[in-house]
């Protein structure tokens, strides 16, 4: 007899059901009773990092290891707070503070490094009130973290080598100072007698705030880089310093400067300058002391003496300079000028040497000349504007094509659109509009084509020698020649 699918998948249901229904049998679980008291599994913090307490001053660490501090420790005069004389060690302050006493000596330091020691960390704390030093690890180094400086006579930080962090000096007499390669970031210095930030080459300087210092504010080697940094009110001593300066080859970024005694940026041979700000400096905004500089996309406005002074080869770039009780900017010879909006200035708006380029610039109401070139120069696509003098003003053999200028001099004899004082200058395709005369060229020898000149005073066009060559000058645009200049 065949049996079914149905009845067999029946079948199996039923003992499913079955034993569903069945009582669990229960076995004996054993004792339950512990044998005892549960013992640590986890190692105590003395066990995962050793630590020794330190409770009196004049302390010397002469082994490595990890130290803390279990109160405010006094100082004893003429003696050092803690000593450090060995290597890889930790000195966790404990957010308490080592207080330095009157006294003759200027040598002591709330802590000392011995020379030659390696890998020192020191951090969490307060060096109050010292006369020599607050931490001198001159001729060893070390990582210095989240410290506090008050009241220190000569240097809060003195180290060949160091990483610090998020430490403040206030009341100093330098703030930190640095050797090559060193690291300072996030740091606030308000009141150092000399400088703020004084560093060697290589040396990285970040997010950090340094104001009232009677020295420069920062002051790196070649091959730096700065960023993200204030300086306000350096330099105030002396012959004046400037707010923030660096050597050959270095970056400054994301920067402002302001109200210091010299330059807002001294900056060296080949260096960079971008998306800073500088203004209210003593003497001027940005100097570039050598050349071959880039300043790109800057703010730079009423500094005392200048805006941008610059060195042979500098480029600059997209920045607004204005208000400056001077020129805006004024270069070397070789400067390549472009993109920038130069106004309000107390001399000429954008002035350069020779063989430079001036490129897509508007420069307008400055209390001289918008924009004037030596020999050698091209200008093209620029707007000189409402310029109490001339709108534009090139020496000689250059090339000035594309350029616009307007209402310049006050339309009075004081000024021309266009002025050439010198020969052989390519003059095409410029455009004057009320200014007293709209090309003035006093020059010889100069090429003259495709300029239009409207709304002017006395002039359209002005041409003294009979040497220079200039196209037909017409009043009505449709002439037949292409090369026509055009008065109205």
């Amino acid at each position: 007899m065949r049996i079914s699918s149905d009845y067999r998948t029946a079948r199996a249901m039923e003992w499913i059901i079955i034993t569903l229904l069945l009582p669990n049998p229960i076995f004996g679980q054993g004792d339950l009773t512990p044998p005892g008291p549960p013992s640590p599994t986890m190692k105590t913090l003395q066990q995962v990092e050793p630590r020794t307490p330190i409770s009196s001053v004049h302390y010397t660490i002469n082994q490595g290891g990890s130290y803390y501090l279990t109160t405010n420790l006094i100082a004893v005069a003429e003696q050092h707070g803690i000593t450090v004389s060995a290597d890889n060690v930790t000195l966790d302050l404990s957010g308490f503070e080592i207080v330095g006493v009157s006294g003759p000596s200027s040598v002591v330091s709330g802590i000392r490094v011995t020379p030659s020691r390696t890998n020192i960390v020191v951090r969490n704390g307060t060096l109050r009130n010292w006369l020599g030093y607050g931490v001198n690890a001159d001729g060893s180094g070390g990582r210095f973290d989240n410290l506090s400086f008050v009241n220190i006579a000569s240097r809060g930080i003195l180290a060949p080598y160091a990483i610090v962090n998020d430490c403040r000096f206030e009341k100093v007499g330098f703030g930190i100072t640095v050797g090559s390669r060193s690291t300072v970031k996030n740091c606030v210095i308000i009141g150092a007698t000399f400088d703020g930030i004084s560093s060697s080459d290589g040396c990285l300087i970040f997010d950090s705030v340094i104001e009232i210092c009677g020295g420069y504010g920062i002051s790196a080697g070649n091959g730096s880089i700065v960023r993200g940094c204030k300086v306000e009110a350096c330099g105030h001593s002396g012959a004046g310093t400037s707010g923030v300066s660096v050597g050959s080859d270095s970056i400054i970024e994301s920067t402002v400067s302001r109200g210091n005694g010299r330059f807002g940026f001294a900056i060296g041979n080949g260096s960079i300058l971008k998306h800073c700000a500088a203004d209210n400096n003593l003497r001027g905004g940005v100097s570039i002391s050598s050349g071959a500089g880039i300043v790109d996309s800057c703010t730079v406005r009423s500094n005392h003496e200048f805006g941008i002074d610059a060195g042979t080869e500098t480029t600059i770039l997209n920045c607004n300079v204005s208000t400056n009780i001077g020129y805006g900017i004024f270069g070397a010879a070789n400067l390549t000028v472009k993109g920038c909006i130069v106004s309000r200035n107390a001399s000429n708006g954008i002035q350069t040497g020779d063989n430079s380029l001036i490129a897509h610039c508007l420069s307008f109401r400055n209390s001289s000349n918008g924009i004037q070139a030596a020999s050698a120069c091209t200008l093209t696509q620029n707007t000189a504007n409402e310029n109490a003098r001339n709108g534009i003003v090139v020496h000689a053999r250059s090339r000035v094509f594309g350029n616009t200028a307007n209402n310049n001099g006050g339309f009075t004899t004081n000024g021309a659109g266009f002025y050439f004082s010198g020969d052989n200058n390519h003059i095409e395709a410029n455009t004057s509009v009320h200014n007293y005369v709209g090309y003035n060229i006093a020059g010889s020898s100069n090429l003259v084509v495709r300029n239009a000149a409207s709304d002017f005073g006395i002039a359209g066009f002005s041409v003294d020698l009979p040497s220079n060559r200039e196209a037909p000058i017409v009043q009505d645009p449709t002439s037949a020649d292409p090369w026509a200049n055009v008065a109205y």
